[in-house]
This record gives structure tokens, C-alpha cells and sequence, in this order.
């Protein structure tokens, strides 16, 4: 894989994403379910201009997964944010 594959973490310096447990609430039907991950992430990008080099983020995913011929998939994501510190263009490279 590339780096312009990667999306916004191509050009970081280092990257770390720690992601716990989830909860998972089935259907009654037993073919989808709700998914909520708590997840930390962490990113470093040198060049960022500014004195701030890093932005971490904390938050939950809640996912909406969905049974098909080839396995488990996620059909839905989204990611609520709880909470934030650094300098964003870390992410963006701006």
C-alpha cells in the first residue's frame, strides 16, 4: 500500500490507534448488530507548522454491522468524539 492510499495518515511521522472493547447488541433475527468501540488515537507530524507536533482524540465508534455470504461487515460508522487535544492540521497536513 502507498502512502496516497493511506488517507489523512499517509505523511505522519507516527500514528497509533488503541481501540477496546465493544458491545454488541444484536437483532432479533441474529444478521445485524449495534457496535460501540471506545477508541484513543494518536498522530505526529513533524512539519506541522507551530509549536504543537501532535493531536490526539478520543472517542466511540458505533458501528452498524450486517451479515453477508462472505462474513461480517460494517454497513454504517460513525464517530462520536469525546474529547481532543493538539493542533488538528496535524491530520491535514496544513
Amino acid at each position: 500500500m502507498c502512502s496516497s492510499d493511506l488517507g489523512t495518515i499517509g505523511g505522519l511521522d507516527a500514528t497509533q490507534h488503541l481501540v477496546g472493547k465493544s458491545v454488541i447488541e444484536f437483532s432479533s433475527d441474529g444478521d445485524s448488530a449495534d457496535v460501540r468501540t471506545y477508541l484513543i488515537s494518536q498522530h505526529i507530524r513533524e512539519s506541522t507548522p507551530g509549536p504543537v507536533k501532535h493531536y490526539f482524540l478520543g472517542g466511540e465508534y458505533a458501528d452498524r454491522v450486517v451479515r453477508t455470504p462472505d462474513g461480517w461487515r460494517i454497513a454504517y460508522r460513525r464517530l462520536d468524539r469525546m474529547w481532543k487535544q493538539g493542533d488538528r492540521a496535524v491530520i491535514s497536513g496544513h
